[in-house]
């Protein structure tokens, strides 16, 4: 699983590696800044589409910083209007219009 980057909103831009110390954060795959804050002791909410066929919805994703601005926690809420936790682009398979290029010989 992945998060929203709270920097460009890349949803599945954040991955990260859970233990016994919590959630550690790699940088975004999308605009490789870390998903550290500026600075201390806020929360940052931030929001992606629902990937559910037919759902309008949002899922976001809450990083919650304490001192010196090491995460405390990351958490997911999912979709409000479906449940879904799932964010990301639609393949074409799920009915999203896919372009081929225009070869003409």
């Amino acid at each position: 699983m992945a998060l929203i980057c709270p920097h460009c909103k890349a949803a599945e831009a954040i991955s990260y590696v859970e233990n016994e110390d919590g959630k550690t954060l790699f940088p975004c795959l999308f605009c490789d800044l870390p998903a550290a804050p500026s600075h201390t002791n806020h929360t940052v909410a931030v929001s992606a589409p629902c990937i559910t066929g037919g759902c309008a919805g949002q899922v976001q994703d809450t990083y919650v910083y304490g001192i010196r601005g090491r995460l405390v926690t990351a958490e997911r809420r999912p979709c409000g209007f479906c449940g879904s936790s799932r964010t990301g682009v639609r393949s074409a398979a799920s009915g999203r219009e896919h372009l081929l290029p225009d070869v003409r010989l």
